[in-house]
This record gives structure tokens, C-alpha cells and sequence, in this order.
């Protein structure tokens, strides 16, 4: 019994000095431990500052330059607290929605109760939806864990919003750029030639570029020279756009309210005999466009885009 004794308190004083050796190399002691437990909160931390700031990009702008009038979705992690603790989000620009913060990447997933943090979470999610103000909506997001319900340490991390506006411009295309002319369908009694009674489509395609914005409307004008297009009263013959509001006054068209991507306007030139003609199309004043509660001044490319109409033989009538 003696000597069993012996070996269990020559076994215990090993373990107690392999302990402490260890400790020494680790510069762990007691007294030390809650700056050590604030240095692993602070790096984890360092660490999720490098996931919020590469967050996946998508439309409507980017996580740190959105759209005005976007919602965007932010993720942290790792996020680690030594006992459950507090996590509040919150921004500074002007106008802004700040969501729940959840531990689920869908949204209503897991939300926190009353900002609890706990020590089996490891990352949240969360959504700011930005004002419509594209100055004054600019911040910056600041995110604070604070370790022990509220009574231990805090820490946080940063990240600058940009809120901008998507610039706009408008290509102009037409489609054919050279075209014999329709011919139309000559009576029998030999009196005229189908080209007299023809009526030629020509398409001008509007294309918007509006780097990634959705949920926009434009509006665009169309001056046509040259060829005479037919007047909007002369049905079925009338000027048409695939999408959006058409409306003509003489040579000039006009379309409002386009939804989202490009529209195809469809114009009618009765046919002519002779020599080759030519119908332009030229895009008139600014175009502008509407998203989230802001009209923005567009630019336009190819803004004159013509159709050639080739030579059409004349033919008078039977004798």
C-alpha cells in the first residue's frame, strides 16, 4: 500500500510538471487566461473581416458599391465567442432597412433572439436594404460581438458602403442595313406593277446597358429621315414596338416606359422605283431612364444607324 501510494504521488507531481512546462511554453497561466481568450476572440475576428470583404458580387452593384434602392446580403464567419454573448448590426448612411441577423444563409432562417449570440454559433447572415439616395445613403456597416452575455469584451468589425447609381446607355441598331424593297401583289388586269404597291419592314432594335441594374423602365426617341415612314393612322401599317409605350408625330417616335431590356420598334416605307434611297433612323434627345425613385441621364452609342433600299426596276402597265 506504501509503495502504491508512492507512485500515485510521484505520478501526480509528473503530470503537474509536465503541466506547467507547457504552460510556460504557451506563456499561459491562470491569471492570463482572459487576455488569452480576448487574443483568439480578436484574431477570429481579424479572420471574418476577410470573408465580409470578398462577399459573393451579383446584380443591382456590388456588396460594397449597391444600387440605390437594393437589398443586399452580407455573411460572417467565423464568428466565435467563449460563453454566449451579444452580436449587433448596425449602419450608418441614411434610409437603410438592417435585417435580423440569422445563422441561416435564407432569409427568417435562425434569426437571433434578442441579439444572442451563442457559443454553438459560428457565423451569421444578415440583409440591408439601401436607400434611394445615392449620397447620402453612403456608410459603413459595423458588426459587434461582445463576449459573455453583455459583461465581458466587445469587439467589431467594418466595412465602407459606396451606394451609387448604374450608369445607362442606349445602343441604336437596325436590321437590314441593305434591302431590296417588299414588293406587293399586282393586280391581273396588267394596269400596275407589284412595286407600286409595296410596303417595306424596317426594324430598329433599342439596346440598353445598365450594368446589371433590374427593375428599371427607359425612355427613348427616334427621329426618321430620308424615306417617309407611314403614318400611325395608316393601320396595319403603323409604327410597333415590341415592349414599352409607342407614339408618333410625324417623323418622330417616341417610347416610354420600356421595361427591363432591349425593344425592337418596326417601321413601314412604301416602296419606291428607281434609284436607291435611304431611311435613317437618328435617336433623339437624352434618353433617361427610371430605377428605385431616380431619373438618370443617359449616353447613347450608334446613334444614327440608315437601311438602303437598292434599286428597283419600273414597270408601267400592259398596252
Amino acid at each position: 500500500m506504501t509503495i502504491q501510494k508512492i507512485k500515485l504521488v510521484s505520478k501526480y507531481k509528473t503530470q503537474k510538471m509536465n503541466t506547467i512546462k507547457i504552460n510556460r511554453k504557451l506563456n499561459v497561466k491562470p491569471k492570463n487566461l482572459n487576455v488569452m481568450k480576448q487574443k483568439i476572440f480578436t484574431l477570429i475576428m481579424i479572420v471574418a473581416l476577410v470573408v465580409i470583404a470578398n462577399t459573393t458580387f451579383a446584380a443591382d452593384g456590388d456588396n460594397t458599391h449597391p444600387y440605390v434602392g437594393t437589398m443586399k446580403t452580407y455573411h460572417i464567419s467565423p464568428i466565435t465567442v467563449v460563453t454566449n454573448g451579444t452580436l449587433t448590426v448596425g449602419y450608418d448612411g441614411a434610409g437603410e432597412t438592417i435585417s435580423t441577423p440569422r445563422t441561416g444563409a435564407t432569409a427568417g432562417s435562425g434569426e437571433l433572439s434578442s441579439n444572442i449570440f451563442t457559443t454553438s454559433m459560428s457565423e451569421i447572415y444578415f440583409d440591408i436594404t439601401y436607400g434611394t439616395d445615392a449620397n447620402a445613403g453612403d456608410g459603413t456597416i459595423t458588426v459587434t460581438v461582445t463576449d459573455n452575455a453583455g459583461t465581458g469584451c466587445s469587439n467589431n468589425i467594418t466595412l465602407a458602403i459606396d451606394v451609387i447609381l448604374p450608369t445607362f446607355t442606349v445602343d441604336l441598331g437596325v436590321d437590314p442595313a441593305a434591302t431590296c424593297q417588299t414588293l406587293g401583289t399586282a393586280p391581273t388586269d396588267g394596269s400596275q406593277d407589284a412595286a407600286s404597291l409595296g410596303y417595306t419592314a424596317v426594324q430598329f432594335v433599342v439596346t440598353p446597358a445598365v450594368g446589371g441594374a433590374t427593375g428599371y423602365t427607359y425612355n427613348f426617341t427616334l427621329t426618321m429621315s430620308g424615306n417617309t415612314i407611314i403614318d400611325e393612322s395608316s393601320v396595319p401599317y403603323k409604327a410597333v414596338a415590341t415592349s414599352g409605350s409607342l407614339s408618333q408625330s410625324g417623323q418622330v417616335l417616341t417610347l416610354t416606359n420600356v421595361p427591363d431590356g432591349a425593344t425592337t420598334i418596326t417601321v413601314y416605307v412604301a416602296t419606291t422605283e428607281g434609284s436607291p434611297t435611304t431611311l435613317t433612323g437618328t435617336a433623339g434627345a437624352t434618353p433617361t431612364m427610371a430605377y428605385n425613385s431616380n431619373t438618370i441621364n443617359g449616353t447613347i452609342t450608334g446613334g444614327t444607324r440608315s437601311v438602303l433600299f437598292k434599286t428597283m426596276p419600273t414597270i408601267g402597265s400592259f398596252q
